[in-house]
């Protein structure tokens, strides 16, 4: 289910180009919460918004598009340390991307 989950998340960000026109970090990330509670009926755990961008940094730089990778991870990161905390597993995940 999480596999189809961010092939559609990836298929919708990448036919609007959502990512590579936001300028903050509250735009991915926004665009992200809406896509996961639309998904499940429920508003996300920041834990759950951490592990989708994660999860599509590693798709995009998969896929050769570096670039979008590299933004999408300046934006997580923060947003990571923030809202987990610096030593939370999907914190450090943002680290490695």
């Amino acid at each position: 289910m999480k596999r189809v989950w961010c092939a559609v998340l990836i298929s919708w960000l990448v036919s609007t180009q959502a990512y590579a026109q936001s300028d903050t970090e509250e735009d991915i990330i926004q665009a992200v919460t809406v896509d996961l509670q639309q998904e499940t009926g429920v508003s996300p755990s920041s834990e759950a918004i951490v592990d989708a961008l994660n999860r599509l940094i590693v798709s995009l730089y998969q896929q050769g598009q570096y670039a979008q990778a590299l933004s999408i991870a300046k934006q997580t990161y923060p947003f990571a340390l923030q809202e987990l905390g610096p030593e939370h597993p999907q914190t450090l995940s943002s680290v490695n991307n």
